[in-house]
């Protein structure tokens, strides 16, 4: 598939903090502008749903979307709060629903896109979207890993053959686990980067909700591991890190 997109159509609200990496990006392939409602003349190629919480869109909304436009193909991004939608509501094919945080992969750099049948598996969900994140990082060389949680800090220092006991410098390449979320830890943040530029320090968070992803763009942080995500996710963050 082509990395050009012709007519792309987004359901939901674009200006939310959590979704601007995501519409950012898809910006890059489209020859028009994004657009938030159908016109009956011009098909999509590409829906996006940016969902942002559960009950956001009625029960019949897929069904509807997709009489209208039987050709195109489908993207849920969803935010934080939907992310037990999966178990408890269906509203959206398993299969077209993807974490804010990993939308980005459903693409290429190119724009082309990897989406799965509509009656795809969760085990084929899975692959799809995790297949290609098995490689050692080989950009971001983790040297330092600033976590209050011990067990997590001992677990990534394992995993990325981190050692734990050197001494800490401003050249310092830095995992650096937010939670819990206190003035305490903002502020240690913050002293951390006055002494090392904003791409050499990765945050680590347990719930990415908006607020805090705000908070973090605004100290230059844009990227992120959730600490829900596999490993695998982590190294594949890294891998495109200079």
């Amino acid at each position: 598939m082509s990395g050009q997109w012709g007519r792309i159509e987004l359901i939901g609200d674009r200006n939310r903090e959590e979704f601007q990496p995501v519409v950012e990006f898809i910006e890059q392939f489209s020859p028009v502008p994004l657009i938030d409602t159908s016109a009956d003349d011009v098909p999509a190629e590409l829906i996006v749903v940016l969902q942002s919480s559960s009950d956001q869109f009625p029960s019949e909304e897929f069904l509807k979307r997709y009489a209208e436009n039987p050709l195109a193909q489908f993207v849920c991004a969803y935010g934080p709060w939907c992310d037990a939608d999966g178990r408890t509501r269906d509203q959206w094919p398993f299969s077209i629903r993807v974490p804010v945080w990993r939308a980005r992969q459903r693409f290429t750099d190119q724009g082309s896109a990897r989406f799965l049948p509509l009656t795809a598996s969760r085990d084929e969900t899975f692959r799809i979207d995790f297949s290609h994140s098995t490689e050692q990082a080989n950009g971001f060389q983790v040297t330092h890993i600033d976590s209050p949680d011990r067990p997590l800090q001992k677990m990534l220092a394992e995993a990325l053959g981190v050692n734990e006991h050197r001494s800490v410098t401003g050249n310092d390449r830095t995992l650096f686990d937010i939670d819990p979320w206190t003035e305490s830890r903002k502020h240690q943040l913050i002293e951390r980067l006055h002494t090392a530029a904003e791409s050499r320090i990765l945050p680590l968070i347990g719930f990415p909700e908006p607020t805090l992803l705000n908070e973090l763009r605004s100290l230059g942080l844009t990227r992120y591991w959730p600490k829900l995500a596999p490993l695998t996710e982590l190294r594949r963050i890294l891998s495109e890190i200079e």
